[in-house]
């Protein structure tokens, strides 16, 4: 049951961008900032009124959505989740499998021209992610997610997918309040009860993974056209942000022009996954920052009448570049998957999409540390930011 309330604490959004595999290193970060608040004594309720998630970061979003009654033991369970997996809880990853799965979507890309395409089998996609929906039926328990919301532990969750017959980016919203579902230029925001399908959709890299059917229409990875990554945990009246990214900040801006091989299909593929899954954050987090300083200028003018506010936020990026850390772990890609990477080009080119299908428990028990090590160095700024004093 929903109801209009209203909270003294400050409401703080949790984003959690997309990236694979990549997606353990939230895991770390998010343990790192739990273990910091209740260590200091003062903080011991789950600090993230509203979460938002998109593709991976759906999944780790509903989960600690579903475990905010328990905000370290669902720290904790997130990272279990990360430490223990394998290919083979995300995806089919057996050849003959895959064959199948192979011949099938190239018969029904023949038969497109002859018969009724709504009349042709899935799949739609090159791999099966149907050990995902298992994974996540035992991971997120969706009745302690409204639970929670019921509760107040939360204010609201937000997962966003992509509409595959518009092109619209959707973030499908359950809330413990009533609020105005948002309208924007191919952005909407939509009041519903979250299930399984909402995450599977959001995950569902376009090509590996098949849309999935929601109310009769098809979605697929919310990042493809998540061009405001920031905007859900906004439009719910977050006053401040954590995100959480899974790409290294680039350190160099210099123009380069040094002679380079032609791009094998990998590393076209790669610099696809990236505009799709990374960039649009950083593009957004530039935009906030920019807004934020002319609202400051603004304001020291004397000028109050804007009815804008600039928004506080602690953005934590990896210290690392989970990319290239994924060359040292790719011998722990299933044989199959190797098997559809060789032709698209060397292992060096075909790094970044090894790193978002490395479902693998040696590489992302090191993201998760890189995580946690990456929180602890920020341990007073994380601190301050919830306005809280180290001891």
């Amino acid at each position: 049951m929903m109801s209009e309330v209203s909270y003294s604490r400050p409401k703080t959004g949790l984003v959690l961008s997309g990236g694979g595999a990549r997606a353990a290193y939230q895991a770390g970060v998010v343990a790192g900032i739990m273990e910091i608040l209740q260590a200091d004594g003062k903080f011991k309720s789950f600090p993230f009124p509203i979460v938002t998630g998109v593709s991976a970061g759906a999944i780790n979003a509903s989960f600690l959505a579903s475990h905010a009654h328990d905000p370290l033991g669902g720290a904790a369970g997130m990272q279990e989740i990360w430490k223990n997996i394998s290919a083979e809880q995300v995806m089919r990853t057996d050849i003959p499998h895959f064959l199948k799965t192979l011949g099938q979507l190239l018969m029904n890309l023949a038969l497109r021209r002859f018969r009724n395409p709504e009349m042709l089998k899935p799949p739609y996609s090159l791999l099966d992610a149907s050990p995902l929906r298992k994974l996540l039926m035992r991971a997120v328990d969706f009745n302690q997610l409204t639970e929670n919301l019921d509760k107040n532990v939360l204010d609201a969750v937000a997962i966003t997918a992509t509409d595959y017959w518009n092109s619209n980016c959707v973030s499908f919203v359950q809330s413990a309040f009533n609020h105005e579902q948002w309208k924007r230029r191919r952005r909407f925001g939509v009041q519903t009860r979250l299930n399984v399908r909402h995450i599977l959709a959001s995950a569902s890299i376009p090509i590996f993974f098949s849309p999935i059917d929601i109310d009769g229409r098809y979605y697929g990875d919310g990042s493809v056209r998540n061009m405001a990554p920031l905007s859900p945990p906004i439009h719910l009246h977050a006053e401040k942000l954590v995100i959480v990214s899974v790409k290294k900040p680039v350190d160099s801006i210099e123009l380069d022009r040094t002679r380079t091989l032609p791009p094998s299909p990998a590393k076209v593929l790669s610099l696809i996954l990236n505009a799709l899954m990374l960039d649009q954050t950083d593009f957004d987090m530039e935009r906030l920052m920019r807004i934020n300083a002319t609202l400051k200028s603004v304001n020291s003018g004397g000028v109050s009448s804007l009815q804008l506010k600039p928004i506080d936020y602690l953005w934590i990026q990896p210290s690392e570049d989970l990319g290239e850390l994924a060359k040292e772990y790719a011998k722990g890609l299933p044989r199959m998957l190797k098997w559809v990477l060789k032709p698209l080009g060397s292992l060096e080119q075909a790094t970044e999409i090894v790193s978002y299908l490395l479902f693998d428990s040696a590489y992302c028990t090191r993201l998760i540390d890189i995580g946690k090590a990456d929180a602890r160095r920020r341990k007073q700024e994380i601190l301050n930011f919830f306005s809280l004093q180290s001891r």
